[in-house]
């Protein structure tokens, strides 16, 4: 399971650093707040969104 405290962590560097897509930003803040707050989104989306994120914070693709 992804870990809630790594995705906050990338939400904060998001919006502090701003070095993501807002787009692709947004959609992974909504499949994981999905996720997070009632288990609708599956794992594997919430988990893709996440490290679609990482991979931009990190190299900026």
């Amino acid at each position: 399971m992804t870990d809630p405290l790594l995705a906050v962590t990338l939400f904060a560097e998001f919006f502090t650093v701003g070095v993501v897509p807002l787009a692709e930003a947004e959609l992974a803040v909504a499949l994981s707040a999905l996720f997070f707050t009632v288990g609708v989104v599956p794992l594997a989306e919430a988990e893709l969104a996440l490290a679609e994120l990482a991979l931009f914070l990190t190299v900026g693709v």
